[in-house]
């Protein structure tokens, strides 16, 4: 015990990150969404709940957020900060966990798949931001070799 305690307080960074990124926002999700549930369920078990859901998002954030920062990486050859790769994609998932929470607080009908469908609507928004941002990029690029010609 006293060595996971001393590998928590040396990555007390990452223990934040885990417990505010993942455990925190998928335990009140599981609160918001079924309060029986959440009561009956064991600690282990709604640990392990919780974690997976926010996982869940964070997972479909990552990727997008991984192909938005490598996209450029093949043009400008840059590498994406490891830590921002992990932390961005935590962070949006909390917002759009948090305001799902907050739209099943005041709309009692709103569902997981409602949920789901805004956040695929939100990724597909930020991908379609990312490829036109990359499209204006090279045709400026394009146009400016132009004029040196």
């Amino acid at each position: 015990m006293d060595k996971l305690v001393e590998f928590l307080t040396e990555k007390i960074g990452w223990t934040v990150l885990v417990i505010l990124g993942f455990l925190l926002p998928g335990s009140l999700f599981v609160f918001v969404w079924d309060r029986a549930l959440f009561l009956e369920m064991e600690l282990i078990r709604l640990i392990i709940l919780a974690a997976s859901i926010s996982f869940m998002i964070f997972a479909a954030n990552f990727i997008v957020i991984s192909y938005c920062a490598y996209k450029e990486d093949k043009e400008e050859q840059k590498r994406a900060d490891l830590e921002l790769l992990i932390v961005l994609p935590v962070i949006l998932a909390d917002l759009e966990m948090s305001v799902a929470m907050l739209y099943k607080i005041n709309n009692p009908q709103y569902t997981v798949c409602q949920f789901l469908n805004h956040v695929v609507i939100v990724l597909l928004f930020i991908l379609v931001i990312e490829l036109v941002e990359l499209f204006v990029k090279k045709r400026i690029r394009k146009a400016k070799e132009r004029k040196r010609k």
